[in-house]
């Protein structure tokens, strides 16, 4: 029992962190990009920055694509541990075999593997845009790796399908009786 509860304050807090955070960058992106005229940002292979006037009127659109990919990729993460955060609450409490679980099990999946895509499209992109290389590869690095990602990914895909035929299989178990 101390796992779960363990488990639960470090997706919870996790998720708050993370939420927080985003909202705060996203948002504070929006603002310079839109209505701040003493500065401007810039996108690099790996990190928004934020600069003064000066280098902010040189920007092009690649630079401000180049955000809107970052944008969508932190969204994605976000989503990523929203939906897990929401099947781990509800196995907490023990309803495994609910759809809710299996539903949100499927979203994590899928928007771990999207945001893993988004992320090589922006790494791509910064090479390409930034530094005048093109590079296609497969990542090892571990836990970052583009390969363990998709694998977890469809983990958790095929972990919403087992939960559905628990599900189905329950319902019909309690019909029979």
């Amino acid at each position: 029992m101390e796992s779960t509860q363990l488990l639960n304050v470090l997706i919870n807090v996790f998720y708050y962190i993370i939420l927080i955070t985003g909202v705060l960058v996203i948002g504070l992106l929006i603002y310079i990009g839109l209505f701040d005229n003493s500065l401007g940002f810039a996108i690099d292979s790996s990190m928004v920055s934020i600069m003064d006037k000066e280098y902010a009127d040189s920007l092009s659109i690649k630079d401000y694509v180049g955000l809107m990919i970052s944008i969508l990729g932190m969204f994605l993460f976000i989503k990523t541990i929203y939906h897990l955060r929401t099947a781990t609450l509800k196995m907490i409490h023990g309803e495994m075999f609910n759809h809710v679980v299996a539903k949100s099990l499927k979203l994590t999946g899928l928007s771990m593997i999207g945001y893993k895509v988004v992320s090589i499209i922006k790494d791509l992109y910064s090479e390409s845009i930034y530094d005048g290389t093109f590079t296609v590869g497969l990542d090892f690095n571990g836990f970052e790796s583009f390969i363990f990602i998709l694998i977890l990914g469809l983990f958790f895909i095929l972990l919403s399908k087992v939960i559905k035929n628990g599900i189905s299989m329950k319902s019909e178990n309690d019909l029979t009786i």
